[in-house]
């Protein structure tokens, strides 16, 4: 983005000028093509729900009935169907004509997507989550399919991006404000004034738009984001929620005991699969609360609190997650389209309480704008 509007062409070439040029041309040089494919495969995520539908649609889809079965008999056919396996969560259906979807660990140790008609009370089809295309493309985006040191350069990639937006705006920035040059491209000129307004201008439009996005991208990174929530234990104005070095509310109380909680979801799970990766933000990085300690879990206690989650507003979007340990608790994921209706219930297997219940009225203003953007 180099300058439009500088007489650098005309021979006055600054040393400062030229060094800035290599830094933003270095900068562009290895960040352009990883961009290219983060930009690409964004763009197809956006539309994930859309494709999953089709990709799957000869077993996700349903014929509508008049009245679904509850959710710990529909838990109790997959069991059935998979004696010993673990069931993980549960995504329940947006529409009426949808499956439900169980995810669960075999006896033989391999991960399924168990779809189950939710009026008819069979199985339709299994799916394996590692090999279903959107789920490529989220990793491909995420770690460029490199795991772990994949996510790393993804996150360098971002903050190189931020070097070589802001030493193009250097560059462009003008000794003479005026139309043509600054805000207009010179096609009448001909050379390196031409092509340089060419790419100048119509970058200084994207500029802010492309900022925005990388810094809304980073708390989501895997090594700038917990640092970047770790800053809300001592500023509100960044916390996570209220909540962030308490545990959640209990029945409409802000718990005050400091111990009582588990590691974050950030800790705790590499965010490795569509489910886990649809959790906001401010809940990744929030403690969780410990339950009471139990024995076999089912979901039979947690149908009843789905009307808390105000879906004839906001639409679906439900995913309950099973205890990951003994003293785990059940976690009430709803991320509608809209961010403004998420909200987060944890309930604990042993006694069916609610331990914890934290919606958007509870997140700090900046996680409102990470969990937006």
């Amino acid at each position: 983005m180099a300058s439009a509007a500088t007489d650098a062409d005309d021979g006055a070439v600054t040393h400062g000028y030229r060094s800035v040029w290599r830094w933003h041309f270095y900068a562009a040089l290895w960040t352009a093509p990883l961009l290219i494919v983060l930009t690409l495969t964004g763009a197809i995520y956006l539309f994930d729900r859309e494709f999953d539908g089709w990709w799957n649609r000869g077993i996700q889809t349903v014929a509508a009935g008049a009245t679904s079965l509850p959710l710990a008999k529909q838990e109790a056919i997959v069991r059935s169907a998979f004696p010993g396996g673990e069931i993980s969560r549960v995504r329940l259906p947006r529409a009426s004509d949808e499956a439900s979807v169980w995810n669960l660990r075999t006896t033989q140790g391999s991960v399924r997507d168990v779809y189950v008609d939710p009026y008819r009370g069979k199985v339709t089809g299994l799916a394996d989550p590692a090999k279903q295309p959107m789920n490529v493309v989220r990793d491909l985006h995420g770690t460029l399919l490199g795991g772990e040191i994949g996510s790393h350069v993804v996150e360098l990639v971002a903050c190189w991006t931020l070097v070589m937006m802001v030493t193009g705006i250097w560059l462009w920035w003008p000794r003479k404000w005026k139309a043509k040059g600054v805000f207009v491209p010179r096609l009448a000129t001909r050379g390196r004034r031409f092509w340089r307004d060419l790419h100048a201008i119509p970058s200084i439009f994207n500029a802010a738009f492309v900022i925005l996005l990388v810094l809304t991208g980073l708390p989501w990174s895997a090594f700038w984001g917990p640092q970047f929530a770790k800053i809300g234990e001592v500023i509100p104005f960044v916390a996570t929620s209220p909540n962030f070095k308490a545990p959640p509310k209990v029945d409409g109380s802000i718990g005050a005991d400091p111990h009582a909680a588990h590691k974050t979801m950030a800790e705790v799970d590499p965010n490795t699969d569509p489910d886990t990766g649809k959790i906001p933000w401010t809940i990744k990085h929030v403690h969780q609360p410990h339950g009471s300690g139990h024995g076999p879990v089912g979901i039979s206690d947690i149908e009843g609190l789905l009307p808390k989650l105000d879906q004839e507003r906001f639409g679906g979007g439900v995913r309950i997650f099973y205890p990951k340990d003994p003293t785990g608790v059940f976690m009430i994921s709803y991320v509608p389209d809209k961010a403004e209706g998420q909200r987060t219930i944890y309930v604990d297997p042993g006694s069916g309480r609610i331990v914890g219940n934290i919606g958007w009225a509870d997140y700090s203003p900046t996680a409102k704008a990470v969990d937006c953007c």
